[in-house]
């Protein structure tokens, strides 16, 4: 005989079963090494420094280490390619641009290159670890700004999982902005890690059963990102004679890009609110990566330190007549750069970067490479 003592055990499996919630999809970890590092922004190019004589606009560092609960070997050899991105227009018909190429390093080990105006080698060359190859000859980037995208592959080119980089820019824009030189202004950034997915052992490919030269940020083969912003901001300032003092950029980029391809702008709306909660719509276009004063939003601020917040809408790419490429929801990704001037000489004083946060939300990316 069947009794309601009898039943509630089954009765409670199947509302658990029913009403459970739908799994995640897992987010990268801003926080941990990656697979894949995301820099949003570099400047090709040299600058000479009164201490270090000619460096780099931009100089790139990537670090590895063996990634956890992993097993590595001394002089392991880890191959990384890189790829400059550049910005496109769709009203021009222009593809967003790339460059590429593999470099070579070891577990423990690190290489540095800049953004240069010709082919140059990255650094440590020859090295102990790589006697027979080195670590390889950067391209020139096709632009002269944009973003880099660094991820690990095998001996024969593939995309694998391995959550062992770390990496960072300096970026020194002294007399980059037309005015009196002041090459030994520098500030940094951190790239965005992004993991390979949960389920894929260490050395594995992340890009089984997908097309060629594909990478899927869809928290399987990589883990996701999210297609919101949101931070402080500090408005643009101008004085009396109408130079601006405090310059405020947004850099932005979506994942979701075809290189080498036209692709569809990226519409994004923004929130922007000053430090007594007062509402400034604002809305932007661009095509796969941008840089652009926020004041061009209509956006400044009362004094030299006004702060407020913003974050932004969905960021969503619109289709266009004869392109091939998929509409709908992309991620976004990006910096924020603060610099500061001289009000007499217009000499750059300071200048750092901002990073983003995100509303948590996944949205899939598929870079074509």
């Amino acid at each position: 005989m069947f009794t309601a003592k009898r039943l509630a055990p089954l009765f409670l499996v199947l509302l658990t079963v029913v009403g459970a919630a739908p799994v995640a999809k897992a987010l990268n970890d801003s926080e941990r090494p990656g697979s894949v590092l995301v820099f949003p922004y570099f400047q090709r190019g040299t600058i000479t420094t009164t201490n270090f004589g000619d460096q780099p606009i931009t100089l790139f560092e990537i670090s590895v280490i063996c990634p956890k609960g992993s097993t590595c070997i001394d002089g392991q050899d880890i191959d990384i390619r890189i790829e400059w991105v550049c910005k496109g227009n769709v009203s021009s018909n222009s593809p967003c641009q790339e460059n590429s190429a593999i470099l070579h390093t070891t577990v423990n080990g690190t290489i540095s290159f800049g953004a240069l105006n010709t082919s140059s080698a990255c650094t440590p060359t020859p090295q102990a670890q790589e006697p027979s190859e080195g670590c390889g000859t950067v391209p020139v980037p096709p632009c002269s700004n944009g973003y880099l995208l660094a991820f690990v592959v095998s001996e024969f080119g593939t995309p694998i999982k391995f959550d062992g980089l770390t990496g960072d820019a300096i970026v020194r824009l002294g007399g980059t902005f037309g005015n009196t030189l002041s090459p030994d202004v520098a500030s940094g950034y951190k790239a965005i890690p992004i993991q390979a997915g949960p389920g894929l052992s260490t050395g594995s490919s992340t890009v089984s059963g997908l097309p060629a030269n594909e990478l899927e940020f869809n928290g399987s083969n990589y883990q996701g990102v999210t297609g919101k912003i949101i931070e402080s901001v500090r408005y643009p300032f101008f004085n009396a004679a109408g130079s601006e003092l405090v310059q405020t950029d947004l850099i932005l980029l979506t994942l979701n890009t075809i290189s080498n391809r036209v692709n569809f702008d990226t519409d994004v709306d923004f929130n922007f609110y000053n430090d007594v909660e007062e509402l400034t719509g604002a809305s932007t276009s661009f095509n796969c990566w941008t840089r652009f004063d926020i004041n061009n939003l209509g956006l400044s601020g009362s004094t030299p330190v006004s702060k407020g917040v913003f974050f932004s809408t969905s960021a969503a790419k619109v289709a266009s007549f004869g392109v091939a490429d998929t509409a709908g929801n992309v991620t976004l990704l990006g910096l924020i750069l603060v610099s500061e001037f001289d009000a007499t000489t217009g000499d750059l004083l300071a200048q750092y970067f901002v990073p983003l946060l995100n509303n948590g939300t996944f949205v899939d990316a598929d870079y074509k490479l």
